[in-house]
């Protein structure tokens, strides 16, 4: 009839070939959409893989949000592991040559004493006392090395209560002292009145006598370690400078 003649030539073919046109299109978008996906994902999969073999990449930032938004997680990732394991070959290195130097001096004395090159009550006695004194350097620094280790690994819990945080610095300065003398350095000390803080006095205090140690330990004869402590902003600010 005339009616299905004008839609069959004049309706149906038109809109068939509009639907061809649409669906290539659609086939092209998908593509397209796929690969703006797929894209920043295989190349965080090709980073992941750059780690394992020690190289630290950035990603480009592409694709929707989401994926943009796992992108920079993933870079702040990878930064973290590249200074994690940065620490890490630092923290060997500093570790050989901190027990590098009292070994040698423990290996140098007591050979002396074996040589019989040492041999007088006075002489035996000081090279039992700087024995003792090197052994208990590398006691510290293998503490230290134990409580870095459970802090990694989160096996470490604080007491926290409050404490006299003026009160814990003159105690570290006090246990301090004869070493500083000993090593012919000064400390200026400049604590004021401080507030009670909420936190673990021991690991406090461990804090900042490590500070003081290495202040002490890098200062050379004769030279000034200061140890500052004030209120600013409610908050206490504490600077130990050689």
């Amino acid at each position: 009839s005339p009616i299905l003649h004008i839609l069959r030539d004049d309706l149906f073919i038109p809109v068939l070939q509009a639907g061809f046109v649409a669906l290539l299109l659609a086939l092209i978008l998908a593509y397209w959409m796929a690969r703006w996906l797929s894209s920043p994902l295989r190349k965080m999969a090709l980073a992941t893989k750059e780690i394992a073999e020690g190289k630290y990449n950035k990603i480009p930032l592409e694709g929707p949000i989401e994926v943009r938004e796992l992108a920079k997680s993933f870079n702040d990732m990878t930064l973290k592991v590249k200074m994690s394991q940065q620490a890490q070959k630092d923290l060997v290195a500093n570790v050989s040559h901190e027990l590098k130097t009292p070994l040698t001096s423990i290996q140098g004395f007591t050979q002396a004493i074996l040589d019989g090159t040492v041999n007088t009550p006075d002489e035996l006695h000081q090279a039992a006392q700087l024995i003792y004194s090197e052994s208990d350097k590398m006691h510290r620094l293998i503490l230290d090395l134990l409580d870095l280790a459970k802090f990694d690994a989160g096996m470490v819990s604080f007491n926290n209560h409050i404490v006299d945080m003026g009160q814990i610095l003159r105690e570290v300065v006090e246990k301090f002292a004869p070493i500083a003398k000993n090593e012919e350095v000064t400390i200026l000390t400049e604590i004021g009145t401080l507030k009670n803080v909420i936190g673990d006095e021991d690991r406090l205090s461990q804090v900042f006598s490590n500070l003081l140690d290495n202040a002490i330990k890098y200062s050379p004869s004769g030279g000034m370690v200061s140890l500052k402590a004030e209120e600013s902003n409610n908050y206490i600010e504490i600077s130990v400078v050689d």
